[in-house]
């Protein structure tokens, strides 16, 4: 027994693999590590209550702050007013420059009417105009002439009304420039720096009060940034717990389908072996001849009940092949009626054993045909196995071996066709258990290249990691390279 159990055993861990322990994250530590951020916030909000406090007390005197206000309130009408002489200076400027551009226009078009005579002046368009008309009134011009003249004469007048335009955009904008002067800034720009000056005076009185306030909001600020930064790390490690915790329980489902793997695995190999045992078994009781266990059987009893009967020899192959048969048929359990069982009961031993003898010796041969036979327990179960009646006296025994030479030719007669039936038989259960053997081959090997390619996936996993861990510290070590470079410059600077 207990070599079979070690045979087990040492199969088991050929096909298991050793057990592998997956820690929990600790949630001890972690809850710890979170209790101490908490406490550096509790201090964190002290300090912060504390400042706002100071804040509140850290004040400008109420004179000081009305002044200043009314100082802001003339800056701010200063500034209103200076941007509208902006806008009023620009509005003028638009309006210079717009009137330039027509006077230019009219100059280029009297220029190019009255290009071939170059008049300087109005008085010499004038002066041109009547003596071309006093030609006219001679009368002595050809019809020619007195046209070309009368088409000059009106395009001198048209000329002279464009220059009397010009003259009247000059006035205009010596009226703009007149009033472009007015729009000058200088005296609210004397304003404004008058009412600056007096905001830097208030504030060096106040410079103390302010130093102090703003060291106060600085650190204000500090403080809620440090504790972003707590807060920040307790979600970084409530995510790095969590993630943890995810990983432990894939690890824990990975293991889990392993086992369960291995444990399928294992459970098919052994129908497997079973299965081929069966196999090997019916190969060894098909290929041998049948009723051999029963006609064994039969000759044992003849020999038993008939002296006479003597027994076929046997070879070597044969007895074995009996010798596991009837091992096999040992542990067949044979019903046996009461009556039976009084065959091998002993019978209890008479009070009156005393009695003479000689009373005994006259009924010794009366008695002696009826007497019952004492059978052994193994004879009367193979007697039984075989369906022949047990002989109750000395009598029936001939019945019973001619019961049993009649069942042994029985046996003798029906040997071929049973052992062809039992080949074919055996044929078919092979047949039946080889397919079944071939679907565990197939499941085994499937299992098999699952667990390769797990194998594979998280081997590729682990240097996916791996190469993630070493491309962090490469962008950390870049990092503090810039930081070095950084810190350089600014102790160069």
């Amino acid at each position: 027994m207990s070599e079979e159990t070690g045979s087990e055993d040492r199969e088991r861990s050929r096909v298991f693999s050793k057990r592998r322990y997956i820690k929990s994250p600790n949630f001890k530590e972690r809850d710890q590590k979170v209790n101490d951020i908490r406490e550096l916030i509790k201090k964190a909000d002290a300090e912060l209550s504390k400042i706002n406090e100071e804040i509140k007390v850290t004040i400008t005197p109420k004179p000081i702050k009305d002044k200043r206000k009314e100082l802001s309130s003339g800056l701010e009408e200063v500034i209103k007013k200076q941007g509208e002489l902006k806008r009023k200076r620009g509005d003028i400027s638009s309006q210079i420059k717009a009137i330039e551009m027509s006077m230019k226009q009219k100059i280029n078009k009297i220029q190019g009417k009255t290009s071939k005579h170059k008049f300087k002046s109005v008085g010499e368009l004038d002066k041109r105009i009547k003596h071309l008309e006093e030609l006219i009134d001679t009368g002595t011009l050809k019809i020619v002439e007195e046209r070309r003249f009368v088409k000059e004469i009106s395009t001198m007048r048209q000329s002279t009304q464009n220059k009397n335009l010009i003259d009247e955009d000059k006035a205009k904008i010596k009226e703009l420039r007149k009033s472009f002067g007015e729009a000058n800034a200088r005296e609210e720009e004397t304003k404004f720096e008058d009412l600056m000056k007096k905001m830097d005076e208030l504030s060096l009185k106040t410079k103390d009060i302010k130093e102090k306030r703003d060291k106060l909001f600085s650190r204000r600020r500090e403080l809620h940034n440090e504790k972003d930064h707590l807060y920040d790390s307790i979600r970084a490690i409530r995510k790095d717990f969590d993630d943890q915790f995810n990983k432990f329980k894939q690890d824990l489902e990975r293991e889990k389908k392993r086992r369960e793997e291995e444990e399928k695995e294992y459970n098919l190999t052994e129908k497997k072996e079973d299965l081929e045992k069966q196999i090997t078994q019916i190969e060894d009781s098909s290929n041998k001849p049948a009723n051999a266990a029963e006609m064994e059987t039969v000759t044992n009893l003849l020999a038993h009940f008939d002296p006479s009967f003597v027994k076929p020899e046997k070879s070597l192959q044969d007895q074995n092949a009996l010798d596991k048969l009837n091992k096999h048929h040992a542990h067949t359990k044979v019903e046996i009626s009461a009556e039976e069982a009084a065959l091998f009961k002993k019978e209890p031993k008479n009070p009156n054993e005393n009695l003479s003898k000689s009373k005994k010796s006259k009924k010794h041969k009366k008695r002696a045909s009826k007497t019952r036979v004492i059978l052994e327990p193994t004879i009367i179960v193979d007697l039984a196995s075989l369906g022949i009646p047990l002989p109750i006296t000395k009598d029936d025994t001939e019945k019973t071996v001619d019961a049993l030479r009649t069942k042994l030719d029985e046996l003798k007669n029906t040997q071929d066709e049973k052992t062809k039936e039992n080949i074919e038989a055996g044929e078919k259960q092979i047949a039946e258990l080889r397919k079944q053997i071939a679907d565990i081959d197939a499941e085994i090997a499937k299992i098999k290249e699952e667990k390769k390619s797990k194998k594979v996936a998280e081997e590729e996993e682990k240097e996916e990691k791996e190469e993630e861990k070493e491309e962090e510290k490469e962008g950390k070590k870049d990092d503090e390279k810039a930081d070095k470079k950084e810190e350089k410059k600014d102790e160069e600077n």
